[in-house]
C-alpha cells in the first residue's frame, strides 16, 4: 500500500474536523505531538488545513526530519515541502560550513512568503539556533526577474556584485554569473541549479534551470529570485522564528526539548 493511500485511511472526516478545531484557538501558535511512531507524524501533518502560512514542524534530530521530510514529499509533493538544516557539516563548534545546506536554508527565507504551495518547513532544534538575516535584509538582497519582463543586463550584473557574486566565464557553484552576449547565466544561493536567463535588449526572454556539468537546460520558469546568502549562519542576524515572526505555527513532534 503506498503512503498516500495510507494517508487518507489515517486522517478520517472525524480527525480532520478535530484538527482543524484544534488549530482554531485563538493565540494557538505552538502544538506537540508525541506518541506516534514511524510514519504517524507525517500522516497526521500531512491531513492539517491549509493556511496562509507554512506550518514549521520541529523533530527531534537531523534523522528524524529527514525521514519526516521525505514521508511529505510522497504525501504531497515535493513542491509543498522544505527542509531547514544546520548550515555547518557536522556541527557548529567544528565551524565548517556546508555550502549545499546554506542553499537549502536560504531557500527556505525565500520561499516563505513568495511559494504560496509551500505548506510544511521541516528541520530541529541545532538548525532553528542558527542565525539568518533579517527579512528586511533579504528583500534588500533579492534581485526578481521575470519571463516577459525587462531588465537592464549591466544594471542587474552591478547588483549582484554589491551582494558579493562573483562574474566567472561558466558558474558552477552558488555566487557566481556570467555574461556571454546575450545570455546571462547566475547561480543564486536560494536555488539548487543555476538558471540561464535568454536577453533581448531588455526584454527577457527566457529563464531556464540548467545543469552546471552538462550545460544543458532542463526547466522552464516563469521567474526566478536571486538572493545573496542569506542563510548564512554568523552570528549575526535573527532566528528562523524571528525571521517568520507571527507567521509560524510551530508543530513539534516528540520533543525531547521544550521551548521558552
Amino acid at each position: 500500500m503506498e503512503i498516500t493511500e495510507l494517508s487518507n485511511l489515517f486522517n478520517t472526516a472525524a480527525r480532520r474536523e478535530a484538527l482543524k478545531s484544534l488549530l482554531s484557538g485563538r493565540g494557538r501558535k505552538r502544538i506537540v505531538v508525541d506518541g506516534l511512531a514511524g510514519s504517524g507524524a507525517a500522516l497526521l501533518f500531512a491531513g492539517l488545513p491549509k493556511r496562509k502560512a507554512p506550518y514549521l514542524v520541529v523533530a527531534n534530530d537531523l534523522d528524524e526530519a529527514g525521514y519526516m521530510y521525505h514521508d511529505l514529499c510522497q504525501i504531497a509533493g515535493e513542491q509543498q515541502v522544505l527542509i531547514f538544516p544546520s548550515g555547518y557539516k557536522r556541527d557548529i563548534k567544528y565551524g565548517q560550513i556546508h555550502a549545499p545546506n546554506e542553499i537549502l536554508r536560504t531557500e527556505v527565507l525565500n520561499q516563505w512568503t513568495e511559494n504560496k504551495q509551500l505548506r510544511w518547513v521541516i528541520t530541529y532544534p541545532e538548525a532553528l539556533a542558527e542565525r539568518v538575516a533579517e527579512r528586511d535584509e533579504v528583500d534588500k538582497n533579492t534581485v526578481s526577474l521575470k519571463s516577459g519582463g525587462t531588465a537592464d543586463m549591466i544594471d542587474v550584473a552591478k547588483r549582484l556584485r554589491e551582494m558579493g557574486f562573483v562574474q566567472v566565464d561558466y558558474v558552477y557553484e552558488p555566487g557566481q554569473f556570467s555574461i556571454r552576449g546575450s545570455i546571462f547565466d547566475v547561480y543564486s544561493y536560494s536555488n539548487e541549479l543555476p538558471y540561464r536567463i535568454d536577453f533581448f535588449g531588455d526584454d527577457i526572454e527566457s529563464i531556464r534551470s540548467f545543469n552546471v556539468e552538462t550545460q544543458l537546460s532542463e526547466q522552464r520558469v516563469d521567474s526566478v529570485y536571486i538572493m545573496g546568502n542569506s542563510g548564512s549562519s554568523s552570528g549575526k542576524g535573527v532566528s528562523l522564528l524571528n525571521f517568520i515572526g507571527t507567521d509560524a505555527m510551530l508543530l513539534c513532534h516528540n520533543p525531547q526539548w521544550l521551548l521558552s
